[in-house]
This record gives C-alpha cells, sequence and structure tokens, in this order.
C-alpha cells in the first residue's frame, strides 16, 4: 500500500480493494494467491534448495519487521509447525493512549488485535495481510515462513491532525525499537513499511533523507511500498508549465479535513492567485515559505492551506501561477483537472512516497494481473522520479495477492475469501484478496529475509546491486515506474553466494510451465479446463487439451 495523507482514503490505506469472491473466475483472473507468487518470483527455488544451492532457505534466524495498522496476533499463519507464536515482540497502544509493548507470547495473542487509533478501532486488515506476504506459513506460506516478527502499528496517528512530523517520528522510533531487538538476539532484520506519505519535490526530505542514513547498514534493511498514487485517471498532483511563465489550473479541494499543501519550483519567485478568493480565504487560512533550493538551485516554495471550520465536500477553484520563469507545481490533498494554456503537462510523476524516495531505503512498485490477463505495473503505482531526481522505486513485486486478513469488525465478514475454524474459535483463519504497493513491499522485504538467512551482513547498497543485476527487466533500466524489473530471488540468492543461476532461462516472460492458482507446476499443458499462470500471463483453458 500506500498509506498516503493526500487523499480522503488516507483512513483506509489506499491499497486496499478487497473483492467478495476470489474463488470466483473473475476474482481467480485477477489475484494471485502466494503459492503462484512464489513461482513468479522464483522464491519457491529458493524454499526448495534447488541446486546449486547448498540447502533450503525459509527465514530461519532472520527478524521481519513490520510497521503497520490494523494486525490480528492470533492467526495462525504466524505459528510455526509446533504450533508456538513467531511474533516476538509488539508496539500497540491502548484506547486511552497508553502504549503497550509486549514480548509474553500469550499475552500478545490474548490481545487477538492492534487497536489501530487513539480513537476506537478502525476496520482494517492491513496488517495481517502484510506480515501475512511477507513471512505468513501454513495454508498460504509467504516468502520467509520460518522467520521470526516484530509488529508496531502506526495507524494510532491516522486522524484528522495527523502531520507528517508526527507520523514520521512514530515511525523511526520503531525502526529505531525493531532494530535494537534485533541487535539484542544478534539477528538480521528487513523492516517493511507499507505505508507512506507523499511531499512531491519537495526539499523538506532531505531532512528525513538524512536521518534514515543512520537507521540502516550491515543487517538492518528497509523495504518501502512506492505508493498507489500513479494513476492519471484519478490524480494528477504534478504540472510542469513548459516554456509559459502563467498558467491556469483547475482544481478540486476535496473536504479532507486536514492541510493542502502546495510546493512550487522555479529559478524566480512566483505568485499564486484563486478565481475565488473570497470563499477560499473564508475556508482556509493561509502560510507561505520558501524552503531550501533544489539540488540544481531552483527556489522552492511551500504554500499551506489551513481549514477553518467545517468543508464542503468538495472545492473547486482556478488557481494563476505567475513568474519570470517556466516553473512546477505539486499538489498534496488536492487534484489538478486540468491546465492551460498548451504546453502545461499534468503527471503524477513524484508520488513516490516517504520513505521510498531515499536512497537506502529500496522501494517495491506493483507488478498486477490486470482484467486482461497480462501481468504488469499496475496503473495506481507511484512513480519517480525522487525530490533530487534520481530513479524510483527500484524493484517490482506482484502486488494482486490473497494472503491472510482479520474479520473481527462485522461489516467485514463478507469479503472473506475464506474462513474456516482455528484453535476453537470460529472463523479466526481467514484469507482475503488485496491489491497495490503495500502487497508488493512485503513480498520484497520476505525475499530479502531469504538473502539475509544466507548472508546476515548485507547492506542496502549490495542489496540494491543484486535486485539491478538480476531482476527480470520489464522495460529498460533504470526506470521511474518498475526500476530494475520484477525481483527474482533464486538468481539474487546465486548471486550473493557466487553460485550459477540453474533457472537463468525461466523468466515469467518465457518460460514453458504452466502453474494452477496455487501455484503448483501442472507440466508444459494443463490437463483439464481452468485458469492457469505461464509466461507472466493468466491463460485460461476453456476446453480438453
Amino acid at each position: 500500500m500506500k498509506f498516503s495523507i493526500r487523499t480522503v482514503r488516507v483512513m483506509l490505506f489506499t491499497c486496499l480493494l478487497p473483492i467478495a469472491a476470489v474463488l470466483s473466475a473473475h476474482a481467480a483472473e485477477t489475484y494471485l494467491r502466494l503459492d503462484s507468487c512464489r513461482q513468479l518470483t522464483h522464491t519457491q527455488a529458493v524454499h526448495d534448495g534447488q541446486a546449486p544451492l547448498p540447502q533450503a532457505y525459509d527465514g530461519q534466524g532472520v527478524i521481519v519487521g513490520i510497521i503497520d495498522g490494523g494486525m490480528q496476533y492470533n492467526h495462525p499463519t504466524f505459528r510455526d509447525a509446533q504450533g508456538e507464536l513467531r511474533i516476538r515482540k509488539i508496539w500497540d497502544m491502548d484506547e486511552d493512549g497508553t502504549e503497550v509493548i509486549l514480548t509474553d507470547p500469550q499475552a500478545i495473542l490474548a490481545r487477538k488485535y492492534s487497536y489501530c487509533s487513539l480513537y476506537g478501532p478502525m476496520p482494517i486488515n492491513h496488517a495481517v495481510h502484510v506480515a501475512g506476504i511477507a513471512a505468513g506459513s501454513g495454508r498460504y506460506k509467504g516468502m520467509a515462513p520460518a522467520s521470526e516478527i516484530l509488529f508496531a502499528d502506526v495507524a494510532l496517528n491516522m486522524h484528522r491532525d495527523s502531520t507528517v512530523q508526527l507520523y514520521h517520528q512514530r515511525v523511526v522510533s520503531m525502526i529505531r525499537a525493531m532494530e535494537a531487538y534485533a541487535d539484542s538476539v544478534g539477528k538480521p532484520i528487513v523492516i517493511n513499511i507499507s505505508m507512506c506519505m507523499n511531499l512531491g519535490f519537495s526539499t523538506e526530505q532531505q531532512a528525513y533523507q538524512e536521518e534514515y542514513k543512520s537507521l540502516t547498514g550491515p543487517g538492518h534493511i528497509i523495504v518501502s511500498a512506492a505508493g498507489n498514487e500513479g494513476n492519471a485517471e484519478e490524480s494528477q498532483p504534478y504540472m510542469h508549465s513548459g516554456t509559459n511563465t502563467e498558467a491556469q489550473l483547475q482544481l478540486l479541494l476535496p473536504g479532507i479535513p486536514m492541510s493542502k499543501d502546495f510546493y512550487l519550483r522555479s529559478t524566480d519567485t512566483v505568485t499564486v492567485s484563486f478565481s475565488n478568493a473570497d470563499e477560499i480565504n473564508a475556508l482556509y487560512a493561509f502560510e507561505h515559505k520558501r524552503l531550501p533550493d533544489a539540488p540544481d538551485g531552483r527556489k522552492v516554495y511551500k504554500v499551506r492551506l489551513i481549514p477553518q471550520g467545517e468543508l464542503p465536500e468538495m472545492q473547486q477553484t482556478t488557481m494563476t501561477v505567475k513568474g519570470s520563469a517556466p516553473f512546477d507545481i505539486f499538489l498534496t490533498r488536492a487534484s489538478i483537472q486540468s491546465a492551460s494554456p498548451a504546453g502545461c503537462t499534468l503527471s503524477t510523476a513524484y508520488t513516490v512516497g516517504m520513505p521510498a524516495p531515499f536512497p537506502n531505503v529500496i522501494a517495491a512498485a506493483n507488478y498486477a494481473l490486470g482484467d486482461d490477463g497480462q501481468l504488469g505495473i499496475a496503473p495506481s503505482s507511484s512513480w519517480g522520479p525522487t525530490w533530487e531526481e534520481s530513479y524510483k522505486p527500484d524493484v517490482t513485486a506482484i502486488g494482486s495477492v490473497l494472503s491472510a486478513g482479520n474479520y473481527y469488525w462485522p461489516d467485514n465478514q463478507a469479503e472473506a475469501v475464506e474462513s474456516y475454524d482455528a484453535d476453537g474459535v470460529a472463523g479466526l483463519e481467514t484469507w482475503v484478496s488485496q491489491y497495490g504497493t503495500s502487497q508488493a513491499s512485503p513480498m520484497v522485504a520476505g525475499i530479502i529475509a531469504l538473502w539475509l538467512q544466507a548472508k546476515p551482513t548485507l547492506t542496502p547498497e549490495e542489496i540494491l546491486t543484486v535486485i539491478r543485476e538480476t531482476s527480470h527487466p520489464l522495460d529498460h533500466t533504470p526506470n521511474n515506474k518498475s526500476g530494475a524489473g520484477l525481483i527474482n530471488a533464486y538468481a539474487g540468492l546465486t548471486k550473493i553466494l557466487n553460485l550459477p543461476d540453474a533457472l537463468h532461462d525461466v523468466t515469467p516472460d518465457n518460460g514453458q510451465m504452466y502453474y494452477d492458482l496455487l501455484g503448483r507446476p501442472v507440466g508444459t499443458q494443463p490437463a483439464a479446463p481452468g485458469i492457469y499462470v505461464s509466461r507472466g500471463k493468466k491463460m485460461i483453458i476453456t476446453t480438453n487439451p
């Protein structure tokens, strides 16, 4: 996912697109079970210890940290073969705002769910789905099914008074706490963050980037979702004026009770005005300031609109921007519907959200099965460049996935794909389908956990080198939509171990093997009608061969 502060979907974690019956033909065409994901990313070959690997790798001895919201602690997917809980420590919060830190397995199990919010439970199952992809075991096995799990709930910040600083402080404190635990037990850790915040091309990111430098290093790896703001049909937050020095932008300001930030970048000063100024002034107070210059020397300005009471559901306005030189602009929590004159261009560039743009954080894009049966970069997957004009995301993984999901919220029960009794609790073990970079990111994190099992001292730089040399390109590389391409767990591991890649000629685009929707190989020709995955595409066989 991307957790985005810039849309009304902030409370719902924008990657969540659950469906009611993934076992139906339509759902099976759109969402992949984890078994298929393991095949398409060649993770299954790592689990099997396929030669020339010296052993099978499943994440044993590695810690996977999940910083997220909406966790089910007692889901069976987080237990080992003996039934013991693999969640080692949680950082949660009680209703009164008191932080709860637990390490005792029985106390964690008794808690059942993360509380999610200072303002009451939130009906989300984001964290359990993410954690199941990275580290689930049992019925639908994730990427690192033998790893140990840490969880910190940060959704408690997600409310109308949230700020980038508040959220950032909570996330950083949880990263430090998780890494301290990993160091105390002498194990490497990969931390997944499937939430992020977008500052566009703002140089405000520089301070955060510097802080993250101290959070990564040998055996300390951070993976982040790139975000789900890439669909230009829904939102175009970025405009470049071309050669124009004046532009008119038709804007929609949603009634989210949060501030709206406009970032402007130019070689000179710019002025901003609104067509319905009296109406806008009655709804918002204004703040403006100059930020540190961009790396290329351009000036960066920030205009903040602060709500002054109840807002209309949607506010339209025309914003005029004037300068003595061309400029570009990026909006948060608002969208640009059109821009004039000719030569002004709109796009969803710069939508990779923090901390994914940082050089030492590995950013994941979403590779999804579309309605046309093709695997490809999802339209919603956010794309770069970063504020300093470098390439992001770094790598791509599958983001339309069936995985674990808690349904303690009664209204959500109908969305469960499967639910059956476990441990004597009716409907405890449920499985749901979700979609977004939130799902791609833990797939990358879980694969990196396998690599850390083989070499616990891997650094972010070393991992990025492996990713760039072994991923399956989806376009020219590098690029700002898919990075180095689809991650290849087996090729990456053989590279790390300096071994030949025995699956070098088998890729999602040219492999000859068919797989069923459980990821099981069925040979080079399916024996019965059904839906299969082969060569990176969904294959519908309607008649007997």
